[in-house]
């Protein structure tokens, strides 16, 4: 295996990281997975789960590659005025890059809002596959866990809440940013996460999808909301683990069952 790093400019202007996890040289050389993260602090938090799945894809014979979207880790940019939009055309932008550099046949891999992201990139590049952690299946709840953090800290910084979950809705409606936990979320992302809707997503897709969904106990069904995704191109799977993306402090981001079950997605025949 070999790794390297390098940066190229998206179609804005900004500078994006691209990490690059490549296998043996006669494993391959057409195949690659192009790894969507899960946005703002989640994206943080769960930075460790994605570079051992890289590096697990790349043993396996498979490239994959991470990049940091626009105002994210090494990237360019603010995410104050970004949102799906934005971070789905730097999906994009990486892709055309890795198809230059050979790459012919790409998955396309999520976790929580980076499903939302690969489906909507999937769908314009014509990707073999997608498949997706613990997915958001609704812009509109991510915009409520998100602004769970903020009342959170304004219960920990004034031991109250100065501003309710409507009022800092209307304020991002005006164009007023809301930190969230140190995070710029402004009325771009806002706009694009409550018209997000992962079934309309999928079902516009072409190709198969697999969903891996985490579940507390061994032999458990995954959550209703992610089970009625499934459908005739729509594959569910059940992984036994904890959400890794929430406090890595607490929760070891190496979910061994989830990570196998996704090697073992990568090494199937494309459907």
């Amino acid at each position: 295996m070999a790794y390297g790093s390098t940066f190229i400019q998206n179609r804005r202007g900004a500078r994006l990281f691209i990490a690059d996890e490549r296998p043996d040289a006669a494993a391959a050389p057409g195949e690659a997975w192009l790894i969507c993260s899960p946005i703002l602090e989640e994206k943080n938090v769960a930075h460790g789960a994605f570079v051992t799945l890289a590096r697990a894809l790349a043993a396996g014979g498979v490239r994959a590659v991470r990049l940091d979207y626009e105002g994210h880790g090494d990237s360019d940019g603010d995410t104050a005025e970004l949102g799906l939009d934005e971070w789905t055309d730097d999906v994009c932008d990486v892709a055309e890059w890795l198809r230059r550099d050979g790459a012919h046949q790409l998955t396309l891999m999520g976790c929580r809002a980076g499903a939302l992201i690969a489906a909507r990139a999937a769908a314009r590049l014509g990707a073999a596959r997608v498949v997706a952690w613990c997915p958001v299946v609704r812009g509109e709840d991510h915009v409520h866990d998100l602004l769970r953090l903020n009342l959170t800290t304004q219960m920990t910084v004034y031991k109250k809440v100065r501003q309710d979950r409507p009022a800092l809705i209307e304020g991002l409606t005006a164009g007023q940013p809301v930190n969230i936990v140190g995070w710029t979320m402004g009325r771009t992302l806002l706009n694009s996460l409550m018209q997000a809707s992962l079934p309309d997503l999928l079902a516009a897709l072409p190709c198969a999808t697999h969903i891996l969904d985490l579940t507390r106990r061994a032999g458990a069904a995954p959550s209703e909301g992610v089970a009625a995704l499934a459908a005739d191109r729509v594959a569910v799977h059940a992984a036994q683990g904890l959400p890794f993306w929430i406090d890595g402090n607490y929760v070891d981001y190496r979910q061994d069952r989830l990570l196998q079950a996704t090697v073992t997605l990568a090494k199937a025949p494309l459907q």
